[in-house]
């Protein structure tokens, strides 16, 4: 471990000491500000840091050379022009602050609080929990415009959610389901304002109502790492004669990632096949067929599919799984909530297969080389 990453392990190992204060029962306000505490340390941590991250340069002149007169005209290199969503907020932090680093802290204080909102109304127990898993997924300490729309986008969860509920009461009324639903369009509508990426969330709200028999996401999920398996090599060559970013990422991941990658993705798919037969059973044993609990689990067979196929060869499409990730700790909450009402020897075997597995995530995160490439060593402002 190199002296300059060691900050990130230790910031890591804090952020998954905190789901002690689950496996305690602590208060729900007690766990409310301890993701709080998290969601601010993040914003400035993420926000003060100077040429570090993905894409920094990049990102930088963007920032710099956005306007109020190229909001639906600024072009990205030879990439088309960007969001228009996207420019106005560098636009319009640059007009009133100038400086970089407090747009930074803007748009990472947006990307933490609005997963706060989220994990706040969606999950009464166990938030604290998926705000880690969330980060052991891939969740980055430094946004970028993709990290920006998928936040933005995961408020549209609570609307389904809390639409879903009011069906499952069957107390629901015409005004209710219509003004759900303008507020998930309207959310989805920013997030896609912000990145086209977001195009793939929208028909989240008709989603849950696909209800597959275990058989099917088993099946899915074999063919789709088949797939990825087999034809990596051909999504390769694509990759490389579409060129540009993804052309250029094609051959990073080419040159240092292929060797290790196959290994990896055969033990991210065992652990994929194991949390769906637990999500499963989870669904069986506790009757919980819902609308909601549907849509996570096809959430999270999208995410693994999108991650097996782009990953070893897409990286840049890759992302387009984050949206996604939510839904992995949703559901790991849901088998939480349901393996608490067991035993305490079951509940301790739960959490320590849990425990281990984020510790392996974040293991993992932080040694990857692209990770050291874009975030060693940790510098900020205050090193100018």
């Amino acid at each position: 471990m190199e002296n300059s990453a060691i900050i990130y392990y230790i910031v890591n190992g804090l952020l998954l000491s905190s789901v002690f204060f689950e496996i305690l029962g602590a208060s729900r306000k007690f766990k409310l500000e301890v993701m709080f505490f998290w969601c601010l340390f993040f914003t400035f941590f993420g926000g003060i840091r100077w040429q570090v991250g993905g894409d920094w340069d990049q990102y930088y002149a963007i920032f710099h050379y956005c306007d109020f007169s190229n909001i639906f005209s600024f072009e990205r290199n030879t990439l088309g022009n960007l969001e228009w969503l996207f420019v106005l907020i560098n636009a319009t932090c640059r007009y009133l602050f100038t400086d970089y680093w407090i747009y930074n802290i803007i748009i990472c204080g947006i990307v933490q609080f609005s997963y706060y909102y989220t994990l706040k109304n969606i999950c009464y127990n166990h938030f604290l929990l998926v705000y880690c898993v969330l980060f052991a997924m891939g969740t980055d300490y430094f946004v970028l415009r993709s990290h920006l729309s998928m936040a933005v986008g995961a408020i549209s969860l609570v609307y389904i959610k809390k639409h879903y509920e009011i069906v499952q009461l069957k107390s629901i009324i015409s005004h209710s389901k219509g003004s759900y639903f303008f507020k998930y369009v309207f959310t989805w509508f920013l997030s896609f304002s912000i990145h086209k990426q977001m195009i793939a969330s929208l028909p989240l709200w008709w989603l849950g109502k696909i209800r597959l028999h275990w058989f099917f996401y088993f099946l899915f999920l074999i063919s789709f790492f088949l797939i990825a398996s087999i034809f990596q090599e051909y999504f390769m060559a694509i990759a490389l004669v579409i060129g540009g970013e993804i052309g250029d990422k094609a051959v990073n991941y080419t040159d240092v990632e292929i060797g290790e990658g196959h290994t990896r993705g055969i033990l991210n798919f065992i652990l994929d096949i194991i949390f769906f037969a637990v999500f499963l059973y989870v669904r069986k044993k506790s009757g919980n067929n819902s609308v909601w609990y549907n849509l996570l689990l096809n959430m999270l067979l999208i995410q693994c599919a999108a991650l097996y196929i782009f990953t070893g060869s897409f990286g840049e499409l890759s992302r387009l799984s984050f949206q996604f990730a939510l839904a992995r700790g949703l559901l790991i909450a849901e088998m939480i909530s349901y393996f608490e009402t067991k035993s305490k020897f079951v509940r301790m075997v739960v959490w320590s297969c849990l425990l281990a597995y984020l510790c392996f995530r974040y293991i993992r995160l932080d040694s990857w080389y692209y990770f050291y490439l874009v975030n060693v060593p940790y510098t900020t402002i205050f090193d100018i």
